[in-house]
């Protein structure tokens, strides 16, 4: 999650925090917290960290409780819907995970992420990590939305690289070139898709039919193993629900010339992801927690979240 410099948090602990910050830094550690759940008793020792990740999160919304939040211009508060709606979705609780992912979407368009004007007079590294928060907002609410059948409120991405130059951009090219093929694979289903379907058992006939491949570009190749595991996954992922959308709309056939509209089609997305996974490390999958396999990899186990 690349959403500000690393250095900037030697320099909020270092220094004197605001209530908004403070509310941030906690929500960053229930969100660290969650992924020691489960983890090896002989690793971390025996502590229940989902009751330490949970105390995390109460005390970040106790120190947001200080201030008017909703009036707060900077993107710490935001931050800190977004950090707590993570939380809340690797402690298995979704109903709050969407409670503060739209909370946190709603500060980012009170804030004007979507718009021109806000970036006007800031400069490059701070531009590049406020496109940032608000396209890793629009790639989390699709994720999230298609899981569970949830409508979407942001319409479409930023251009993560917009406006980045210098020093700057070399020092994040690496994490853009993952983070723009994320944001361009999702982006690729039409919100008249995902209005469709967050309307389980709606019938929109040819709607499935015009989303075939979806396509990814050979950068792919060049990638870290940890981004090309989140890529390809969520690609197939997603092509697994055009397919289903498909097979909801009567739209399968099993002469189809094409077998991403055939009944069969699974079969291939599964020995393909196979293959895939089979070639990475399986650390590149688990540092990606709960998301990757139980909305991805397990679709269906999600869906009784």
């Amino acid at each position: 999650m690349p959403l500000f410099k690393s250095s900037m948090l030697a320099q909020w602990l270092d220094g004197p925090l605001g209530s908004n910050e403070r509310s941030m830094l906690l929500a960053i550690s229930a969100l660290v917290v969650t992924f020691l759940c489960g983890r090896s008793e002989s690793i971390i020792g025996n502590r229940q960290w989902d009751t330490v990740a949970r105390f995390c999160i109460a005390k970040s919304l106790s120190v947001r409780s200080e201030y008017d939040f909703v009036l707060d211009s900077s993107v710490s508060t935001l931050l800190a819907s977004f950090f707590i709606s993570i939380a809340y979705f690797e402690l298995h609780d979704s109903h709050h995970t969407w409670f503060y992912l739209r909370e946190a979407i709603t500060l980012a368009q009170a804030l004007g992420l979507h718009k021109s004007e806000y970036y006007d007079g800031m400069n490059s590294a701070d531009a590049l990590y406020s496109r940032r928060i608000y396209d890793i907002l629009f790639v989390t609410e699709r994720s999230f939305a298609i899981a569970r059948h949830k409508p979407v409120l942001l319409l479409r991405p930023l251009d993560p690289s917009q406006g980045v130059s210098g020093e700057e951009h070399e020092n994040t090219s690496e994490i853009d070139v993952g983070f723009r093929q994320l944001v361009r694979v999702y982006s690729q289903l039409e919100v008249e898709f995902l209005d469709v379907w967050s309307q389980q058992g709606s019938v929109n006939q040819g709607l499935a039919r015009r989303h075939g491949r979806l396509e990814l570009s050979q950068e792919c190749d060049a990638l870290a193993e940890i981004q090309k595991a989140d890529i390809v996954v969520t690609q197939h992922w997603l092509e697994l629900v055009s397919w289903t959308a498909a097979l909801q709309q009567s739209e399968l056939s099993s002469t189809a010339v094409s077998r991403s509209k055939s009944f069969y089609y699974p079969e291939d997305l599964a020995s393909s992801l196979l293959c895939v996974t089979a070639s990475l490390s399986v650390k590149s999958i688990e540092i990606h927690g709960l998301g990757i396999v139980s909305d991805v990899l397990f679709p269906q186990a999600a869906q009784t979240d």
